[in-house]
């Protein structure tokens, strides 16, 4: 080998050196950057076909090294298996949320419940059996009958509230998914422009990458990296970012559309739960405890209109019959048979003009303890929901594992560890003080060749 096709060796050592030195740099700098890929330089032996650097006279020449750029160090097969479990964490917040919501508006079990209410209830009847004349006693009944009718129709305002939260968070996620793929665009004519194995590439696929994954969080959207590294993202089967073309996404009370053509976004993920919430879960649970509305309603009326009231009349109706779901059940306010603000409506006997009798009453109480009355149709209805908010939390503490090994997984390859940054650092530090001495080496021995026999073409 020459002295100038070693001068050539060495200087392209230094060129790469440097070049590690700032890769490495640049990945010591962004440690703490979210969603940062380590990156690593492209290296390359100057060999057969490549020209090693402006001294070099032939492609042949031997020795050397070349920067081919940079590339991120992200697993695709890990980076799968993140966007899955991503996917799944992103469904088991939306169901635990929403359950827990629900959940809380019961405060089950406690004494201000619907459970320590419906005892009350059946107790009021309870004394008034033993007491029938006792006109405190009736108002007791109305009052605790009132309570209950109240607390049903806030139970069923609390769940209706839900659906119409749900309902706006559909609509601010369908702006946050239109904002994130128009950003995706963006980076797609981004990354393209920035060109091949550079830094600012890769920085800017990071920023892609984060997006896509909230894509994947909140619709279980998947991607495909094209042969020009533009990102090409799918939602059911369907594209929603191709390139820098956008399909927009709109949102009613109960489901997200492709605004194009109104079809529903068939999504997973945080969406997907939102659909099945609004759509099922919370409609299936209203219509339980409107089945506890209905009982208590019927049941009750259906005794309490074959009793007699204090003065001897039949026919009263405690509760409004039309009221026979959980949101218009109320105490009846007909002003002819209606109970609501007259206690000596409430009726307790069997016969009529038997002021000590309460079996009436009796029977009524005894409802609380029916198999197929208001009680055990509430008991139900809490069993359904208890079933559904166990299960959402169980399901969410488990996407959270599933997730934690996840991007343990993938962290090892693609996050920045210092002490292996520091010590890269070091070795390319060496090897460009190494490359340098050489390179003063031979130009000392030019140098010194020049002054002993003169310039060359002298």
């Amino acid at each position: 080998m020459s002295s100038i096709q070693s001068h050539s060796s060495a200087l392209s050592g230094l060129v790469a050196a440097r070049r590690k030195l700032e890769t490495h740099g640049h990945n010591i700098a962004n440690a703490s950057t979210e969603g940062y890929t380590r990156q690593r330089v492209i290296q390359s032996p100057v060999g057969a076909g490549v020209v090693a650097h402006v001294f070099s006279t032939s492609p042949s020449d031997p020795g050397g090294v070349m920067s081919m750029g940079v590339e991120r160090l992200s697993d695709v097969l890990l980076q799968s298996r993140m966007a899955t479990a991503v996917e799944g964490q992103g469904a088991a917040q939306a169901t635990e949320k929403y359950m827990m919501r629900i959940e809380d508006a019961f405060a089950e079990p406690s004494e201000s419940a619907i459970s320590g209410q419906l005892t009350r209830y059946w107790g009021s009847w309870a004394s008034l059996a033993i007491s029938p004349d006792s006109t405190a006693a009736r108002q007791q009944v109305l009052a605790e009958g009132e309570q209950l009718a109240y607390s049903l129709r806030r139970a069923d305002t609390e769940m209706s509230d839900t659906l119409t939260y749900a309902g706006a968070e559909l609509e601010a996620t369908a702006s946050e998914i239109n904002n994130l793929s128009e950003q995706i665009a963006d980076l797609n004519g981004a990354i393209v422009s920035a060109g091949r194995n550079t830094t600012s590439q890769a920085d800017l696929w990071d920023q892609r990458d984060r997006l896509v994954s909230r894509l994947a969080q909140l619709t279980g959207a998947t991607s495909r990296v094209r042969e020009d590294s533009q990102v090409a993202v799918f939602v059911g089967g369907r594209v929603l970012v191709d390139n820098k073309t956008v399909l927009k996404v709109q949102a009613t009370a109960t489901e997200l559309q492709w605004a194009i053509d109104g079809a529903k976004v068939d999504a997973s993920g945080y969406v997907g739960s939102l659909h099945t919430l609004v759509s099922t879960t919370i409609p299936a649970l209203r219509a339980s405890l409107d089945a506890v509305a209905a009982a208590l309603v019927s049941q009750t009326n259906a005794i309490h209109t074959a009793a007699a009231d204090p003065s001897g009349a039949t026919g009263r109706l405690f509760y409004d019959p039309a009221g026979l779901t959980a949101a218009t059940i109320a105490i009846s306010t007909d002003p002819t048979n209606g109970v609501a603000g007259n206690p000596q409506r409430v009726a307790a006997a069997s016969v009529a003009g038997a002021v000590f009798d309460g079996s009436a009453a009796h029977a009524l109480a005894l409802l609380g303890d029916s198999p197929t009355g208001p009680d055990a149709a509430y008991m139900g209805f809490l069993s359904s929901l208890g079933v559904a908010t166990s299960s959402a939390r169980s399901r969410a503490a488990s996407s959270e594992l599933v997730l934690a090994a996840a991007a343990n997984d993938y962290n090892a390859t693609a996050q920045v560890n210092l002490d292996d940054e520091l010590a890269e650092m070091t070795a390319a530090q060496r090897a460009y003080q190494a490359s340098a001495r050489v390179v003063t080496a031979i130009d000392e021995m030019l140098d010194d060749l020049i002054r002993r026999f003169g310039r060359v073409g002298a």
